[in-house]
């Protein structure tokens, strides 16, 4: 026999544009997702609870990075200015000395 999903096969979860008079559904897991509540999606198949989900997990992300989000700049490489080597050495030992653990200048180069 086959399995279940064979015998009632479903499609992926639809996006949130495809998603059809879904809003005040969708916006109000997203509220309680800012909330912090947990919510449990109890339905019968094929009601849509994977698509509004996704929904409220892509628009959740959305904020995160957005600008001014705390994850603004998770995963986006930034260019910085070469450190000259002897900036490195000079800094380097008198941080070590301020913490009373002076560095040996024939070590130095071992964490250079």
């Amino acid at each position: 026999m086959n399995g279940i999903a064979e015998l009632f096969a479903a499609g992926p979860p639809l996006d949130e544009e495809q998603q059809v008079g879904r809003r005040p559904f969708i916006d109000g897991l997203d509220d309680q997702m800012g909330r912090g509540e947990k919510t449990k999606l109890l339905a019968t198949r094929r009601t849509g609870k994977s698509s509004a989900a996704r929904a409220v997990v892509q628009s959740a992300l959305e904020t995160l990075v957005q600008a001014g989000g705390p994850l603004e700049y998770v995963g986006i490489r930034l260019t910085l200015p070469q450190i000259d080597p002897g900036d490195w050495t000079s800094e380097l030992k008198r941080r070590f000395k301020e913490l009373g653990a002076p560095i040996d200048p024939d070590a130095l180069h071992l964490l250079l």
